[in-house]
């Protein structure tokens, strides 16, 4: 038995194995073994760029829902009980209620496209978080590595994309960018 769990990369530990009595369309009731977790801590912190997004759909919750909340975001990985703890975080991850240029020049690369699809209209946002790493290659190909150097290249951005053989920025993502900077 733990050398079918090594075969099939279950964590030890982590996971333990059942016997459950499934139903079987067709067959009926049958005995299987099933993987229950049984440490709900994280296998991985997650990433800065997922708790952005996770920031910004709480952010958009808020408009939706008619919050007039001014507060800023607060993430607290520490009191997420039933979906594991995070060792490694020691704080919350706060943020701001409302973006400024210090807040966003602070980010990483891949938060501040995270930030800028947000920005960008139904139907033409990014597929996430597939494109977050193609825009980041994209950037860095051009010797873009941060958000202050986007800051910097913007009125040339798509010469630079060009003049790499990659593809330009569209009108709508670079009135998104736009629209950042000048917070």
């Amino acid at each position: 038995r733990d050398a079918l769990d090594v075969s099939e990369g279950v964590a030890k530990g982590i996971y333990e194995r059942q016997e459950e009595t499934v139903v079987v369309p067709g067959a009926g009731l049958m005995t299987c073994e099933v993987y229950v977790k049984s440490d709900t801590s994280f296998l991985h912190p997650p990433s800065p760029e997922y708790l952005m997004a996770i920031g910004e759909m709480l952010r958009e919750r808020r408009g939706l829902l008619g919050s007039a909340d001014d507060a800023p975001i607060v993430l607290n990985p520490l009191k997420s009980g039933e979906l594991g703890q995070l060792e490694d975080v020691a704080e919350s991850v706060v943020f701001p209620a409302t973006w400024t240029a210090e807040h966003i020049d602070a980010l990483t690369m891949g938060q501040f496209v995270i930030l800028w699809n947000v920005r960008l209209p139904e139907g033409r946002k990014w597929k996430m978080p597939k494109d977050m790493a193609s825009v980041r290659t994209k950037l860095g190909n051009v010797g873009v590595a941060s958000v202050s150097q986007l800051r910097s290249a913007r009125n040339d951005i798509n010469a630079k994309l060009s003049g790499a053989g990659e593809k330009n920025f569209s009108p709508t993502a670079l009135q998104a960018l736009d629209e950042l900077f000048s917070l």
